[in-house]
């Protein structure tokens, strides 16, 4: 499973939890693919995790942006 979570408008961070055999050769797969999607300045960091953490209702969010659109404040 994986998570993408973003703080900054710049980096990425990709959660992941890995199943059994998940290697190096996976980041870089991950990463490889991932850059192909947001381009070459967009810094990107894998970490792995144990598990998620839910939202206040109970879902796994694929994707949690701290990022604060134009006009919009911080969430």
């Amino acid at each position: 499973m994986i998570q993408v979570y973003q703080r900054e408008t710049n980096a990425l961070e990709l959660r992941v939890m890995p199943g059994t055999g998940f290697g190096q050769r996976d980041e870089e797969a991950l990463v490889r693919e991932l850059r192909r999607r947001v381009g070459p300045r967009m810094t990107i960091h894998i970490r792995l995790v144990d598990q998620f953490t839910l939202s206040p209702t109970g879902k796994l969010r694929a994707v949690i942006s701290e990022v604060a659109r134009d006009g919009d404040a911080p969430p």
